[in-house]
């Protein structure tokens, strides 16, 4: 095992202190298999046992949260009581509360509207001083918004939960061990979360692994077994229960094939569970008998597998993992798929049928749906759509999916046409398109010509969590058909996923006291042991000159580093070439050094301009002192200047005149925060600029208006207004704007929805973007319903055409009311920015997401498209971090 700190662990230490501070939370994370349950059922006997790690305890509760039918943790307590003739539990375990340990088994396995009581108390809303130990498959528990509003009545509730992560890793090897216990009793689980060391070698986890099996079956493995697996094969079974079926098979067929794929395994396995049970009931079969080749020959044993396959997929839908007795789960049992489970119900006691391993029914309702697909079912279209939602639901967790997919073989696009719809999901986390394909041959994956759409066109590497094999298949691939154009990297990237075939723009991200990322194209792994990533300023901005760099983007904020960027530009001749699309110089100084450092900084900026290597400035000159700076050349610098088109100034006193050459310098953005604004002369009457932002300006000549500025120069369109005009509902004319295409609106407590429906209704706005730094405000939640009602009843007249917002503030009703507005056709398209897969149950649920199409489209060209460059919906910088894929986009459209 190994903890959230990343440090290996053995299971006496699972109740350490992390941080000096004792875990009452702990989540044991594992893959399907991995032993989370065993390892939850040893720490039960050792409690038993009286092992000193966990004598401290003086009552522990080992409750599988699938058997709790509806029951309270308060019934099931009182009904153990009884079987010891207990009557007041309750008030025994709330005395020892501090002495209780609580083991909470599957906590994916039971539904969200079942769950309240089980997050309460893992939020220490109950049982607060109790030790609460939850084990569940990695990566699957999340609390979405309505949950938190529903359960805590607010929403800024933190997603974990735990005071302490443990992740079980499987069989590994410990090097310091001298040989592998026995395997018999508990020594065994020992064995399987023996923790895993850097500097293990291959050699002795494969040697682990073989003595396991030896010790299993009792006799020598022969070489020619050992052989047929590769190294990447033998990694497959770091989980006991893979490790322990492949003993199975051994034992059944007395050889293996090559498993290329844990899919291939399990086809091995259910053809050696078919053929021994047939033998041991007397049952005539074909030596070659194989499951998995499609015939139009009848078989009674495929059929029945199918229709198994059929009832499972049901179950796992409904988290349901029983089987009553009837005449096809006895048939199964009889073929060795499913055991009697004796359910112990504290009081009583009943008997079901159970899958040997929930894999074992992922696998079987994979099964069903290849033969469903391949014989052109007419059901096929439903079922895969359950099983898309649980695919996307569990994070992509579940295994029906990617079985389905390596059983597809070279027919994958079979499947990726049926599921076309689903898309723009994967697209917003490469991740789960990892895992979709993570059983499929790299030979079907470069074949397909649908796989297309599943892929985004930016890649962030530091967001790939695992599989780098699979990762590089889809580089290869995305590179090849043109889907993926960009790629960021860190030095956190493992280099190797790149090979020659992938040829694109690479962004290199450089996190340091200063950010930077530059684009070079071509191929990286040709420079990827060179570059920079933990030298000086300097180092970096001599690489990207002398590399292959297309555009460079670099924000400066450290004075020293400013002062190193001035040198380096008046000094080094070199970086002459570098084109900045975007720089941005955060300057707040002591006054006695600011002086000098500003003034060399606007000659600097002065130079860059003049050489037009600056496409977007952000320049904030953060002043506590009333000297303003003289930035008269910067300022005819950036006027003359063809290559700069945006410009954020924050700070500084400009003359606007100056700064559009009278009229004739035209630019895609101005934002003027904290300004002196000299507009004296009639320039601003030329349409020299499309979009406007300001915020706290000062106008010196003619009004102290922003309301004059609007009135007066309608050419220009003011795309965001400061929320202090709105506030409280004091709302400015804005029947006055003419010319305003797209309102970007920052919401603020206690706005009447009411009224600013009615407000964005009047404007001749075609677009209107919404942020709020408020993510449980009732405004924002209920102004899509106002605006919905008011333009029902108002024939649908305004010209609001999109609708941009981030996710994160919305609840539930407003995904369902912008929904609704799509659907009639109040607004055209509606664009959610940074949506969480996990709220995909939440779209499925809208009563509208059968009449709407959801797509994944490109950020950047969202906000050229609405002309939104605000600190809100940042171009090219998000929390000072640069990245073109920080923020996905979910579009949804009428279909």
């Amino acid at each position: 095992m190994e903890n959230d700190t990343k440090k290996s662990i053995e299971i006496e230490e699972i109740f350490h202190p992390l941080n000096n501070i004792q875990p009452l939370r702990i989540l044991v994370e594992g893959q399907p298999g991995f032993g989370k349950t065993t390892l939850a059922t040893k720490l039960v006997h050792d409690w038993a046992m009286g092992k000193k790690y966990i004598d401290s305890f003086k009552f522990t509760f080992f409750i599988p949260l699938r058997e709790l039918h509806n029951r309270s943790i308060k019934e099931v307590l009182e009904q153990i009581a009884r079987r010891f003739n207990v009557s007041d539990i309750s008030d025994i375990v709330n005395l020892h509360e501090k002495n209780t340990l609580f083991l909470f088994d599957g906590l994916d396995e039971i539904s969200r509207e079942d769950r309240r009581e089980i997050v309460r108390i893992l939020y220490k809303q109950i049982y607060c001083y109790a030790t609460v130990i939850a084990f569940c498959r990695t990566g699957l528990f999340a609390l979405d918004r309505d949950e938190r509003e529903q359960f805590f009545a607010q929403t800024n509730v933190r997603q974990n939960f735990q005071c302490k992560l443990v992740r079980t890793l499987g069989v590994k090897r410990d090097k310091k061990k001298q040989g592998i216990r026995k395997l018999t009793g508990w020594n065994f689980i020992d064995t399987v979360l023996s923790r895993i060391l850097p500097k293990r070698s291959k050699m002795t986890r494969l040697q682990t692994k073989i003595q396991f099996l030896e010790k299993f079956l009792g006799r020598p493995i022969e070489d020619n077994i050992i052989q047929s697996l590769s190294w990447e094969i033998w990694e497959m079974f770091d989980s006991p229960l893979l490790l322990t079926l492949l003993a199975v098979i051994i034992e059944k067929d007395g050889h293996i094939d090559d498993f290329s794929t844990k899919t291939v395994f399990y086809e091995k396995l259910f053809n050696s569970i078919v053929k021994h049970s047939s033998v041991k009931l007397g049952n005539e079969i074909s030596h070659d008998f194989n499951l998995f080749r499609m015939d139009s020959s009848i078989d009674p044993i495929r059929d029945s597998m199918r229709q198994f396959g059929r009832l499972s997929a049901r179950k796992i839908m409904k988290n349901d993992l029983k089987f009553d007795s009837d005449d096809l789960t006895k048939q199964i049992y009889e073929l060795g798929f499913l055991m009697i489970h004796k359910e112990i119900l504290y009081d009583s006691a009943k008997s079901h049928f159970e899958a040997l391993h929930y894999s074992i029914m992922e696998f079987a309702a994979a099964f069903a749906l290849w033969v469903d697909l391949k014989s052109e079912c007419a059901s096929i279209e439903d079922n895969l759509k359950l099983v898309m939602h649980h695919f996307l639901e569990s994070n992509g967790t579940s295994l029906v999916l990617p079985f389905l997919a390596c059983l597809m073989d070279d027919e994958l696009d079979l499947l990726l046409g049926h599921i076309d719809s689903f898309a723009a999901w994967f697209c917003l986390d490469i991740n789960l398109t990892v895992k979709f394909l993570s059983d499929c041959l790299s030979s079907n994956i470069s074949k397909s010509k649908y796989l297309r759409t599943f892929i985004p066109s930016s890649v962030d590497c530091i967001e790939i969590n695992d599989d780098n094999l699979k990762v590089k298949d889809l580089l290869i691939y995305g590179s090849e058909c043109g889907k993926i154009e960009h790629i960021t990297i860190t030095k956190y990237t493992d280099s190797k996923i790149f090979t020659n075939e992938i040829q694109s723009f690479f962004e290199v991200k450089i996190t340091r006291e200063y950010s930077i990322l530059f684009t070079i194209s071509g191929k990286i792994q040709l420079l990827s042991n060179s570059i920079p990533f933990d030298r000086p300023l300097n180092e970096v901005l001599l690489f990207a000159a002398t590399s292959n760099c297309q555009s460079c983007a670099l924000s400066l904020s450290n004075p020293s580093d400013i002062a190193e960027f001035c040198e380096l530009i008046m000094k080094e001749k070199i970086l002459s070439k570098l084109k900045y699309h975007y720089l941005k110089i955060k300057a707040e100084l002591e006054y006695k050094y600011k002086q000098v450092l500003i003034m060399k900084l606007a000659e600097v900026l002065t130079k860059l301009l003049e050489n037009d290597q600056v496409q977007y400035l952000c320049l904030s000159l953060l002043s506590h002192h009333e000297k303003m700076f003289d930035f008269t050349e910067f300022t005819h610098a950036a006027a003359q200047s063809k290559y700069l088109t945006c410009l954020h100034l924050c700070g500084l006193t400009i003359d606007l005149d100056e700064l559009t050459n009278s009229g004739n310098k035209n630019y895609t953005y101005m934002s003027f925060v904290q300004c002196r604004l000299i507009c004296g002369r009639p320039s601003l009457l030329k349409n020299c600029c499309q979009h406007l932002r300001c915020d706290d300006v000062e106008f010196v000549q003619p009004d102290a208006s922003i309301n004059h500025l609007t009135k007066s120069y309608l050419a220009w369109n003011v795309v965001a207004l400061s929320d202090k005009l709105y506030r409280n509902s004091n709302f400015p004319d804005y029947a006055c704007w003419k010319n305003l295409q797209t309102l970007h609106l920052r919401m603020s407590l206690g706005i009447d929805p009411n009224k600013l429906a009615n407000c964005i209704f009047t404007l001749p706005i075609t677009n209107l973007a919404i942020t709020s730094e408020y993510n449980d405000d009732e405004s924002t939640s209920n102004l899509f319903k106002c605006m919905n009602n008011l333009w029902a009843v108002s024939n649908d007249t305004s010209q609001l055409k999109t609708i941009l917002l981030t996710e994160f503030i919305l609840n539930k009703s407003s995904r369902f009311d912008l929904m609704e507005g799509v659907v009639r056709h109040h607004w055209d398209k509606v664009y959610f920015v940074a949506p969480n897969v996990h709220n995909f149950r939440v779209f499925m649920e809208s009563p509208c997401y059968s009449n709407v199409r959801l797509t994944h489209v490109d950020y950047q060209s969202i906000l050229l498209e609405l002309g939104l460059f605000t600190v809100d919906f940042p171009l090219f910088v998000y929390d000072g971090h640069f990245s073109y894929q920080q923020y996905k986009v979910l579009s949804v459209s009428p279909k």
